[in-house]
């Protein structure tokens, strides 16, 4: 990967600022006007203008798929690219990777600017992206099912793996680690054979103590949502949970926060 040219000089603090992304069909997305530094903190991205770029996840270079075809039930990083010297236009790009995209000839820099997923059948889920800088918010049509009537009782039984089927993006991948952990919101079913009893939830690396609590007191089904963080290690994105006995536990995922 080539070094960008002619650094503006300001303070960098890869910033990030607009590109919010929307789905715009089965297989494109549209892009709104942003700017923002690249992923080396050497120089700024931008691309002014009111109206959306249309990004066509079937097409192959700028504007499109970095490389390859679709593959399905898959997250695609999204990408704002720049050419340094200027010549060629800024312009977008989606990439199985999440840190060293195929840039078309000409183009030597770019920055995540979020991410796209792809269903079973290789096409758009329908995935809906919140906020402007560096925190951004996603939340599926159509929540996924992550685990359906767990009645782990310890922590170590209990270990819900985030990443094996795509259900949030492969952080975990990224060069160096993220310094932010993932969150995840998480919807619950819980079964409670008792009044008393709660579900309990830890990070991945946490043996036996809890980080949330969830019961509303009373026996029976209770249906809630929670902000459950992750735990990024080389094999996926997870955290644990424990029920009491008798006690069922049915999650899915309704979205999550992205830290750019």
């Amino acid at each position: 990967m080539t070094t960008p040219n002619t650094p503006i000089v300001n303070a960098g603090e890869l910033y990030v600022s607009g590109f919010s992304i929307t789905v715009s069909g089965t297989n494109s997305l549209g892009i709104s006007p942003g700017m923002a530094r690249d992923s080396t903190n050497t120089n700024d991205l931008s691309v002014s203008g009111n109206g959306e770029t249309n990004l066509l996840m079937s097409r192959v270079g700028l504007n499109g798929l970095d490389t390859g075809v679709l593959v399905a039930s898959k997250f695609y990083a999204v990408f704002v690219i720049g050419d340094s010297t200027k010549y060629l236009p800024t312009g977008y790009l989606i990439s199985l990777s999440v840190n060293s995209p195929v840039l078309p000839k000409g183009y030597d820099m770019f920055r995540r600017i979020g991410w796209a997923r792809t269903d079973s059948s290789a096409i758009n889920t329908r995935l809906y992206q919140y906020g402007g800088g560096l925190y951004r918010k996603y939340y599926y049509e159509v929540p996924l099912t992550i685990l359906t009537g767990g009645t782990a009782g310890t922590f170590s039984a209990g270990t819900v793996d985030l990443s094996t089927s795509s259900f949030v993006p492969p952080l975990y991948l990224e060069n160096p680690a993220p310094t932010k952990e993932l969150e995840a919101l998480i919807g619950i079913v819980y079964t409670a054979a008792l009044a008393g009893n709660t579900a309990e939830f830890a990070l991945a690396n946490a043996a036996s103590i809890p980080m949330l609590r969830f019961g509303t007191g009373v026996a029976g089904v209770q249906i809630d949502t929670l902000q459950v963080p992750t735990v990024s290690f080389p094999g996926g994105m997870n955290f644990r949970y424990r029920v009491a006995a008798s006690d069922s536990l049915t999650l899915t995922i309704c979205g999550f926060t992205d830290v750019l």
